[in-house]
């Protein structure tokens, strides 16, 4: 049996293990502390409110089944909050102004750059609710390939 380290240095990302026959859907280590150092190293100037707000993502096909992170972008504030402990309900009780849900390869292949944001919305790979404008506004910049190979290897791997 092949080890996850042998398979995460076959699939050119650090932290990715490609999907198999064997082993189901891409694991992700640590989506939580990826999106965190993106986060604070992308948005590092101020914030318009346009696209200032709290974001919901739902990470589908984990190995929890599903991670829930909070996003919350103001002025002030850039912040990611793990939503597993609180059953999926932000800790400080508010209601997200974005929801979106990714499953776990696919979000890899978004921030690979193997898989373009719009074109993964418009065929339902992934789904929003909410103020979908906030989440085009700013969120895309999240998503951008650039920024994922250069952060995940000193985050994920960590």
């Amino acid at each position: 049996m092949t080890s996850n380290m042998a398979k995460q240095a076959n699939s050119g990302m650090p932290g990715i293990i490609p999907p198999s026959e064997s082993t189901g859907p891409a694991n992700i280590c640590n989506w939580g502390k990826c999106l965190d150092v993106i986060l604070q190293s992308e948005f590092n100037g101020p914030i318009d409110d346009d696209a200032s707000g709290l974001y919901k993502l739902e990470i589908t096909e984990t190995e929890n089944g599903k991670d829930i992170y909070f996003i919350t972008l103001s002025a002030d504030v850039k912040l990611v909050q793990s939503g597993n402990e609180t059953g999926g309900v932000c800790p400080d009780g508010r209601n997200p102004d974005v929801t979106v849900t990714i499953s776990s390869s696919d979000l890899a292949a978004v921030l690979e750059g193997t898989l373009a944001p719009l074109q993964a919305y418009l065929t339902g790979r992934i789904s929003a609710s909410g103020d979908v404008r906030k989440l085009m506004v700013k969120l895309t910049w999240f998503l951008c390939k650039k920024t994922f190979q250069y952060h995940l290897h000193f985050s994920v791997l960590r």
